[in-house]
């Protein structure tokens, strides 16, 4: 889902992925999660995206599933955090890099999309209210006439997907799709091009917001503007679908990142705007673009309460909350709730679901039932992490086990990057040597600077937060990822290079 599906980084890498052919490495350091999806037959069955694989539960978080990105028909050197979906009958969808998406039942052998997705970058994905059968993705490929931007559709737990094309401008790359809850033929796609300024071989970063009221057959297309908007390669901000409310199928939420920054995941400001009308206005909600959010201030969380009413927002600036605007009370309060750090967060009907990552986090993953002021971990990197045992021969079995365990050298196993023991998995798991002590609260701190009280910028005063972290105690990693942000900063100086030939020449970048 959109509304918290991606950290801003994901979708930066994403873009390097589809306009540059960047790659980078399985496994990547530090290890984190990133979204997280429940099956709405099933509210025990959740999928989790993290740096070093997918995990997936049964039992509500006690016992999780570990298999690696190529078990699923992703390449080892997976640039990008791909769309994840769970359909009502059980069945995961993970996209594919260039591949469509493929589908599982079992999560050992994973089914291949059919002909037409075979080849398409999905971009998004999300399920369709109200249909736990139902989901949509977002492809957006290039081509010689510009990008070609596909909704798929399937009502049978994605077993056959039905395309409908995106009436959009041809520049532009799309990010982000949602379905309205209220109005399941409404459906918003959010997507980003240059547009050239003048005879100065300059351009613009441009918005676009496209709604469609039939289901996708037609498109009705607005501009949004960007801040801090220079020459092309300069700037690189994007809208994204955070979430649209539940019973006003015209408001909707949008996080925009100001630029994408190759230092750090989430070093981006970022912006929620709100429109009461479909997306011809928009009104700035809130901003972490202020020195009191710290270095990272991207909102890499948004999470909207089921009736509408409440929003939480955070990221590793901590978590805040405040009511949804309205027309007649368009500004509103937003307070500090808890200094919890986090990359994800997800309102779901069990409670607040917010992604981490290790070590600097106290959890890979955290569910509060408090409205986010604390958080009890029910993921941490080390015992409860299991390799998924699959038959002999299924693609899993086939591939993974030599990433867990790496024998040749070990430094580069998944098992070593989290800390996990093979000897606390299954019913090892109940001996009292991987029982999970007690931690220490989190939370309290001030972040250190004065910040406006109202407006879209709003405070960055602390408030007493504490969450119980209960699980197993870790070991140290020991180790780093020597050169990792020199390759992300090369990479982005490549992309903004071919961003410049790009707007300079008029021309578009092929996909590889």
């Amino acid at each position: 889902m959109s509304n918290t599906r991606y950290g801003l980084g994901g979708l930066l890498a994403l873009a390097l992925m589809a306009e540059s052919g960047a790659a980078s490495a399985n496994g990547r350091y530090p290890p984190a999660a990133n979204d997280i999806v429940f099956n709405r037959a099933d509210p025990n069955h959740m999928l989790l995206r993290t740096t070093f694989g997918f995990l997936q539960t049964r039992d509500g978080g006690e016992n999780w599933d570990w298999i690696c990105e190529r078990g699923t028909g992703n390449p080892d050197n997976l640039a990008y955090d791909p769309p994840i979906a769970l359909m009502g009958d059980g069945t995961a969808v993970i996209s594919v890099t260039f591949g469509g998406a493929r589908t599982s039942g079992d999560f050992c052998n994973w089914a291949p999309p059919p002909f037409a997705l075979s080849d398409k970058l999905v971009v998004d994905s999300t399920w369709i209210p109200n249909d736990p059968a139902g989901a949509l993705l977002l492809t957006s490929n290039w081509s010689e006439f510009g990008y070609v931007n596909v909704i798929w559709t399937t009502r049978d737990n994605a077993r056959t997907w039905l395309p409908k094309n995106v009436q959009g401008d041809p520049r532009a790359f799309m990010h982000t799709v949602e379905v309205a809850p209220s109005n399941t033929s409404r459906i918003y796609v959010t997507g980003s091009y240059y547009r050239p300024t003048g005879d100065s071989g300059l351009s613009e970063r441009v918005g676009q917001f496209l709604r469609s009221n039939d289901g996708g057959v037609t498109w009705t297309t607005f501009d949004l503007q960007l801040p801090g908007n220079g020459p092309a390669g300069l700037n690189d901000a994007s809208a994204f679908i955070s979430g649209i409310d539940p019973t006003n199928a015209d408001r909707v939420y949008l996080r925009v990142a100001h630029r994408n920054d190759p230092k750090a995941d989430g070093a981006s400001p970022t912006t929620l705007r709100v429109t009461h009308d479909g997306g011809a206005t928009w009104h700035d909600v809130f901003s972490t673009d202020s020195a009191c959010f710290g270095e990272f201030p991207g909102m890499l969380g948004f999470a909207l309460s089921p009736d509408g009413r409440t929003i939480v927002l955070g990221g590793q600036f901590g978590i805040y909350s405040g009511p949804a605007p309205t027309p007649a009370s368009p500004n509103v309060q937003f307070t500090k709730i808890s200094d919890v750090k986090n990359r994800c967060l997800r309102w779901a009907s069990s409670g607040i679901y917010a992604c981490g990552q290790q070590p600097e986090d106290p959890f890979t993953l955290a569910r509060s039932t408090d409205g986010a002021r604390t958080f009890k971990a029910l993921l941490r990197r080390e015992d409860d992490v299991c390799p998924l045992s699959c038959p002999s021969g299924s693609p899993v079995q086939n591939t993974c086990p030599g990433a867990w365990n790496n024998a040749s050298i070990p430094s580069l196993s998944i098992s070593y990057l989290i800390s996990a023991n093979e000897t606390c998995c299954g019913a090892a798991s109940t001996q009292t040597s991987c029982r999970w002590p007690s931690g220490p609260t989190y939370g309290g701190g001030d972040v250190g600077a004065t910040c406006p009280s109202s407006g879209p910028s709003q405070g960055c005063g602390s408030s007493a937060a504490t969450a119980t972290i209960a699980g197993c105690s870790m070991r140290n990693a020991g180790f780093a990822a020597p050169g990792l942000l020199g390759v992300v900063g090369g990479l982005m100086l490549a992309w903004r290079r071919r961003r410049r030939r790009r707007s300079n020449s008029g021309t578009g970048v092929s996909a590889r």
